[in-house]
């Protein structure tokens, strides 16, 4: 696609988990943890026995790669011994390591300064008998997962691990992964947190070789789910062996889908139920990982994310996996069709049904993105890119657009994305940040076919993090997107 200015020139518009029988060294970790004694779950076990069970069918652990540590095993010692002598001292590079871990979680005062929010996210060993007894720190948790260099990792929490909640413990709610006997008022919020992206409050740091997946966000409470398992591991596994995350249909499934997927099946469990008072009736889970794994395969093979690849094809992979559910029924059409000769003119309607923040991208044959709206002739009239429910934008609109789209070279298939967030302007300028900024005339204009795709990764790993209402417990960003694919010929 290209921008025909009329007052000015032209411009032109891990895993970590496949099935491999020469991984002869792959190492799996798997706890479950019921019997507490002053605080027991139900549902626990039964995931890490379903968590056993679907390493083993689907991503092709053998038995002997597995141990599993349930209720009165899993105490302190025997945790972090499992993890040096098993996980690091029985892998070596190239090999998958996972680490799974159902119970219950806590924060603890930092003991090293090393937290911006001077907490420390735990682990509760089954001998967890007071805030200060046989907790694991997400320190030592971290310092063990450095040591697995090289390794294809993945860690898998279903428990919570929030410094932010914004109320003490009330009457005891026996689906609460947390323990009870902590009986002390939480933090809330920082004020200044309110309305923007909700500060991470990691179990495990980010490494490049590790995804980490948790039932909840940092300010919500994970649930037990009764003697059938939990939430969270039931719609993970489901998600993957079943492929019920493959939104696009392609026949894979990648980690952005799986996070979408489990996403939406939490909030639907939530809706149907009353069992996420707790949570202001919301699950979040989160996805920690290089925003390169998003747009990968879960059976990718690599230890560490590939770098970008300069073919344009990979680049619409990319831009094609972040299409979500499109809850605002966005809706673009490209006038007068979808296929263009070299010169004809274009033209593109716009309307939702929700009102938010537009974004257009473009991504032409050769790979190149421009960001089409906003641009710097709407910026001028002080439209803000903000399109109304019900609203029809048409670009280029000859009553404030100074320019009009031609279709030239490249030749071949190119894919519009219409984006639409539902979020105040502070979240939609920390988002716009990873967008090429907008000249003073004309488009922002990404031409190196790998920086689009980082451009698009990090695009995509902004659009899936949470953010704190006034309430302080953490949602989803909400934003739609779609896309239209269209076609210059000669």
């Amino acid at each position: 696609m290209t921008l025909k200015p009329m007052i000015a020139k032209t411009f032109c518009l891990a895993s970590l988990l496949l099935p491999a029988a020469g991984l002869a060294e792959d190492r799996a970790l798997v706890i479950g943890i019921n019997s507490y004694t002053k605080s027991p779950l139900e549902g626990c076990k039964t995931d890490a026995d379903n968590m056993y069970q679907f390493i083993q069918e689907v991503w092709g652990y053998q038995s002997s790669q597995i141990r599993r540590l349930t209720d009165g095993q899993a105490t302190r010692q025997a945790i972090l011994a499992a993890f040096d002598e098993w996980l690091i001292g029985g892998s070596r590079p190239g090999d998958r390591v996972l680490f799974y871990y159902s119970g219950h979680g806590y924060h603890l005062p930092d003991d090293n300064g090393d937290e911006d929010d001077g907490q420390d996210e735990v682990l509760c060993p089954v001998d967890s008998e007071s805030k200060t007894t046989n907790m694991i720190r997400d320190d030592e948790l971290n310092a063990q997962l450095r040591q697995l260099t090289g390794r294809q990792v993945i860690v898998i929490s279903d428990s919570c691990h929030s410094g932010t909640l914004t109320r003490a413990f009330g009457k005891r709610n026996s689906r609460v992964k947390r323990l009870f006997f902590l009986n002390e008022p939480v933090l809330k919020p920082a004020t200044r947190s309110i309305g923007l992206p909700e500060p991470a409050h990691n179990l495990v740091t980010p490494l490049n070789n590790v995804i980490t997946y948790s039932a909840v966000s940092p300010s919500q409470l994970a649930l037990d789910g009764g003697p059938q398992g939990g939430v969270f591991t039931t719609q993970f596994i489901k998600a993957i062996r079943d492929k019920a995350a493959d939104h696009n249909g392609d026949g894979r499934v990648t980690h952005g889908e799986v996070l979408d997927y489990v996403r939406r099946e939490s909030q639907a469990y939530c809706d149907q139920t009353e069992k996420c008072t707790d949570n202001n009736g919301r699950l979040t889970p989160q996805l920690d990982a290089n925003p390169k794994w998003l747009s990968l395969d879960v059976t990718t093979k690599e230890a560490t994310p590939p770098p970008s690849s300069p073919s344009p094809s990979v680049t619409v992979e990319v831009a094609e996996t972040m299409v979500n559910d499109n809850q605002a029924q966005l809706t673009p059409q490209m006038l007068p069709s979808t296929s263009f000769r070299l010169g004809e003119k274009m033209q593109i309607n716009i309307s939702s049904q929700h009102t938010g923040y537009l974004f257009v991208l473009d991504i032409d044959s050769a790979g190149k993105l421009t960001v089409l709206f906003p641009n710097s002739y709407s910026e001028k009239e002080n439209r803000k890119g903000i399109l109304e429910a019900g609203q029809t934008i048409t670009i280029p609109d000859a009553g404030y657009h100074r320019f009009e789209f031609e279709a030239q070279e490249p030749t071949g298939q190119g894919l519009l994305l219409a984006l639409l967030v539902e979020e105040n302007e502070a979240v939609v300028r920390n988002f716009q940040q990873k967008l090429p900024a907008v000249p003073q005339r004309g488009f922002g204009v990404i031409e190196k076919t790998s920086q689009v795709q980082v451009t698009l990764q990090q695009l995509h790993q902004k659009l899936r993090q949470t953010i704190l209402p006034p309430d302080g417990i953490g949602r989803p960003l909400k934003w739609s997107m779609t896309k239209v694919e269209y076609q210059i010929n000669r």
